[in-house]
């Protein structure tokens, strides 16, 4: 599987893979945004110094499941590398991927979630 940065262009993919799983499309594209054309993409947003959050990942539903599997890990492996070191937070409440980040040397953290909407 090829991984390449994602250019302007694959954005439209991207928003229609988000938008067929009913997930909020991306607006902005970070620096480090990789992609496998047609099968999968994911970007790290950086938040401070040092430390990105995995903000997207996201998979072509139309693709076979063992194909998006081998995708998405290719794809934070390759991310993990680019990110040279940097710290990486990643948020997720889907168990599948919490056991694939742990998989792949992410460490499960205690926290508290805290949000605020007006309105």
């Amino acid at each position: 599987m090829k991984i390449r940065r994602q250019r302007h262009y694959d954005r439209q993919s991207i928003n229609k893979w988000l938008k067929a799983r009913g997930e909020d499309l991306i607006s902005e594209q970070s620096d480090l945004a990789f992609i496998i054309p047609g099968v999968a993409a994911a970007q790290l947003l950086l938040c401070e110094q040092n430390t990105y959050i995995f903000d997207s990942l996201v998979t072509n539903p139309l693709v076979s499941s063992p194909t998006r599997d081998k995708a998405l890990n290719a794809l934070i492996v390759h991310m993990l590398d680019a990110s040279c070191g940097a710290r990486i937070v990643a948020f997720s409440a889907d168990s599948n991927l919490i056991s694939r980040a742990q998989s792949l040397g992410f460490k499960a953290q205690p926290h508290v979630v805290l949000t605020y909407h007006k309105g």
